[in-house]
């Protein structure tokens, strides 16, 4: 989060302020977690989207899309999400 990386371990929660960059990832198969945003307006159709590209073969080897879907879906969720990548503007 905002340029560190942490672990975490099972029951642990983690707040993440708003407008701070962060990335969740793990190295092992089969990891579960209750992820809660709020508000949370159209956050579903975000990961809809991010997650049907990966499921099409859509996205590299981190499940980032490539450059120009990123920056339509970038386009279409700006007031909910900024992604960190591909760099772009920041919502005023």
């Amino acid at each position: 989060m905002d340029g560190e990386e942490r672990g975490y371990v099972v029951g642990e929660a983690l707040t993440v302020p708003p407008g701070t960059p962060h990335g969740m990832c793990s190295e092992e198969m089969g990891v579960r977690l209750d992820w809660q945003m709020r508000p949370a307006p159209r956050t579903e159709g975000f990961f809809e989207s991010v997650w049907g590209l990966a499921q099409d073969g859509e996205t590299d080897q981190s499940g980032r899309p490539g450059l120009l879907q990123a920056a339509v879906i970038a386009q279409a969720y700006a007031d909910e999400f900024r992604l960190v990548w591909p760099p772009g503007r920041s919502k005023k």
